[in-house]
């Protein structure tokens, strides 16, 4: 998984919270119709990879996987299978509900938290890139990281996040 589907992952759980694994169903997509076709592409290790790796926390939690083919069987037997379950609160319900801002939840500090930890790696980056700018790999990954950066301060701007913390020396003030 790369680092923006990380981030997404950890935003999933920052909102749903554990309590709610049970939930979240996750599913993945594009799978090759042949069985021989998906051995060949290693789409169960990448699947077993998926269950060890990134998404254990959330089975052990309750959340379900399920591998969506294209099908609408398997659409509506994914749908289903949320269809009987309780109504929940999602933990950024809680936070919002007890009077928190969205800027004050956990879910809206991680977002311009993780932002600001992108911004110290591009800075470091783009010295990096002083000393080899012939580093196109280097370029490519500034230009995403930028990219990155730029659109979710716009996002953060859209939802009120953007000016809520500001940095004095090593302090962090809250607006």
């Amino acid at each position: 998984m790369t680092g923006d589907m990380l981030r997404q992952l950890q935003m999933i759980k920052l909102v749903c919270g554990e309590n709610n694994y049970g939930n979240v169903m996750l599913v993945t997509t594009h799978w090759p119709k042949r069985t021989e076709e998906q051995k060949e592409r290693g789409c169960p290790i990448r699947e077993a990879d998926l269950r060890k790796e990134f998404w254990r926390e959330m089975i052990k939690g309750g959340s379900k996987m399920f591998r969506f083919d294209d099908e609408q069987g398997t659409a509506r037997a994914i749908v289903r299978s949320l269809a009987g379950k309780p109504d929940i609160t999602l933990k950024l319900q809680d936070e919002m509900a007890a009077g928190k801002l969205l800027n004050g939840t956990t879910a809206g500090s991680y977002i311009v938290d993780s932002r600001r930890d992108d911004e110290t790696s591009l800075q470091a980056k783009l010295k990096y890139l002083e000393k080899e700018p012939q580093n196109a790999d280097l370029r490519e990954e500034v230009k995403r990281l930028q990219e990155s950066i730029e659109h979710r301060k716009a996002a953060e701007a859209r939802f009120g996040l953007a000016s809520t913390r500001r940095q004095v020396g090593n302090v962090w003030l809250t607006s």
